[in-house]
């Protein structure tokens, strides 16, 4: 099945369908993950690109997510990855990260 995507434009969002499985924020300065837009359950790929965000965090609501984009940021450390169980690609090209996790 093809797959649900949502693309999020600037402003405040009411961007969630239960059955979306791709998120799209990129270019966005949220600065911030789950900020003015809901993010949804049953998502499986989210793309941060370029979004002036510091750190990784509120994706707890993110059970199901398989691949996460956060290219283009200023995220300086790796963590709150912890919860998200299904992650298989991990994009983190162009970030302020100088030491890998253990």
């Amino acid at each position: 099945p093809d797959k649900t995507k949502v693309a999020v434009e600037n402003g405040p969002h009411d961007a969630n369908p239960d059955d979306a499985d791709f998120l799209d924020v990129s270019h966005q300065p949220h600065g911030r993950i789950g900020i003015d837009y809901e993010i949804p359950l049953t998502i499986l790929e989210f793309d941060l690109t370029n979004n002036r965000l510091k750190s990784i965090e509120n994706l707890d609501k993110c059970p199901k997510l398989e691949r996460l984009v956060l290219r283009q940021n200023e995220i300086s450390e790796i963590n709150g990855l912890e919860m998200l169980t299904e992650l298989q690609d991990l994009d983190l090209y162009m970030n302020n990260i100088q030491d890998l996790p253990e």
